[in-house]
């Protein structure tokens, strides 16, 4: 009888612990560490942006462009 006490506390115990860790996981989902931590700074600008715009070779042009090698 004892021992049907101890496994009864040690799950209650357990319940407990897994209860707290879900609301404690569920409150650091909404903080501010997944978006932005403030107002989105509409005037920056990147450091380098690629303005050269390519078509894509199909196979007879890509053929041609490298047969030398």
């Amino acid at each position: 009888m004892r021992a049907g006490k101890i496994v009864l506390a040690t799950l209650l115990i357990l319940c407990l612990v897994g209860v707290g860790v879900t609301v404690s996981c569920a409150n650091k989902s909404g903080s501010t560490a997944d978006g932005a931590a403030g107002p989105i700074n509409t005037s920056w600008n990147p450091i380098y942006v690629d303005n050269e715009v390519q078509t894509l070779l199909d196979k007879a042009d890509l053929v041609k462009e490298i047969s030398p090698a």
